[in-house]
């Protein structure tokens, strides 16, 4: 017998925790449980019912082994989109210098991602709501592919070099259409494809798949350009990479969600979910959404900035493009040690407020102190 079709089955307080073997391919092996007549089952077996006698087939739900697929896919495409978002921050200078335009005009590269996603966060969402998570996520990553070789295409010495720059933030705008479908999507993703046991987990990975993004692409591109005539090698490296995860995306993401939900959630949520603009209409009547929409808008604007001009901050203090790089990314990381352990600091008190009271004053103060920050002694070539 394989591995797949081994089985081993408990009964605990009437629920039946069971894997279960199954014919054919590596998606059809699995762990089902059955509590009060509802089944959890991972897909490859038929569920049972353990009431005799039952009017109606219990509801079985499964979790397929695809879900994993899906987010390497979602984590894939967000780290690449993050990356087409800041690239040209940590070498502006550079950047400047090819396209022969002011670092003003080089800071829409990445300013253009904040106005596009405005308007098109409701396009993706209304997009979610009517057409599914796979139709969406494919338009994200067309999208994502599409500005990406575009701006490739733009560096290739195939146009004249005045009509670089444009055509360059021409691809820049596609490719931000494409972030409100890749970026707000986690959640969503979870609830059709993961049990309520493991959300939580999905969600923190595909979520965390944005920053990461940030940070190596803060670190990489002052590896790659080292002169402003690898600005073109820049663009070739991320248009590869939106290609490769436009491919993966194909294969990994064949359908919107799993043949059978996942959870009773994800049954009642399919079921009961509200029209579109009733959605909308109850998200923004609510004060206390408006008023955390306030609160995290003001810390995604002061970590936006910082990730735009941080290179402009300190090279013409005598620090580097890497040196620059690498602070942003020290600073994204300690944002990820802070995320774990504020995570756990919250479970365990329940003091949500506070501990954000508290950060976001600890943000305020440490972002003046780094105003103040003092230049090196050597002159600097961005003076």
């Amino acid at each position: 017998m394989s591995e797949d079709n081994a089985g081993v089955g408990v009964m605990v307080g009437g629920a039946r925790l069971q894997e279960e073997g199954g014919r054919g391919s590596e998606d059809n092996a699995g762990v089902g449980v059955m509590v009060g007549g509802a089944g959890l089952q991972e897909e490859g077996g038929r569920g049972s019912n353990p009431a005799e006698g039952a009017t109606s087939p219990p509801t079985v739900y499964r979790v397929y082994r695809r879900r994993w697929m899906v987010l390497t896919a979602v984590v894939l495409l967000n780290i690449s989109n993050a990356g087409l978002w800041i690239n040209i921050a940590p070498v502006a200078y550079k950047a400047a210098s090819y396209f022969d335009v002011s670092l003003s005009d080089v800071n829409w590269f990445s300013l253009v991602f904040l106005f596009v996603s405005i308007p098109f966060c409701f396009i993706a969402t209304l997009s979610v709501d009517q057409l599914g998570l796979k139709p969406a996520i494919q338009i994200g990553a067309i999208l994502n592919s599409v500005g990406a070789v575009t701006r490739a295409a733009a560096t290739a010495g195939l146009l004249p070099k005045q009509a670089e720059f444009p055509v360059c933030l021409a691809g820049q705008v596609v490719a931000a259409m494409a972030q409100p479908f890749l970026l707000f999507i986690p959640t969503k993703v979870s609830q059709s494809w993961f049990p309520e046991t493991s959300r939580a987990l999905s969600t923190t990975i595909m979520s965390m798949s944005n920053p990461l993004g940030i940070l190596v692409t803060q670190v990489v591109s002052p590896l790659l350009v080292t002169e402003m005539k690898q600005i073109p090698i820049l663009n070739y490296v991320f248009g590869g990479l939106a290609i490769f995860t436009q491919l993966v995306t194909l294969v990994c993401i064949t359908r919107s969600k799993p043949p059978t939900p996942p959870s009773h959630s994800a049954e009642r949520g399919e079921r009961d979910r509200a029209p579109y603009m009733q959605q909308l209409k109850d998200t923004f009547t609510s004060p206390a959404y408006l008023l955390l929409v306030l609160g995290l808008g003001c810390g995604v604007a002061l970590f936006t900035s910082l990730a735009t001009v941080t290179q402009q901050i300190l090279c013409p203090m005598g620090y580097d493009d890497v040196f620059s790089g690498v602070a942003m990314a020290v600073m994204i990381l300690c944002g990820f040690v802070g995320s774990a352990v504020t995570s756990v600091a919250v479970d365990r008190t329940k003091a949500f407020t506070p501990i954000i009271k508290l950060f976001y004053a600890c943000a305020a103060i440490f972002a003046v102190v780094m105003m103040e920050v003092r230049g090196r002694t050597q002159p600097s070539q961005y003076n």
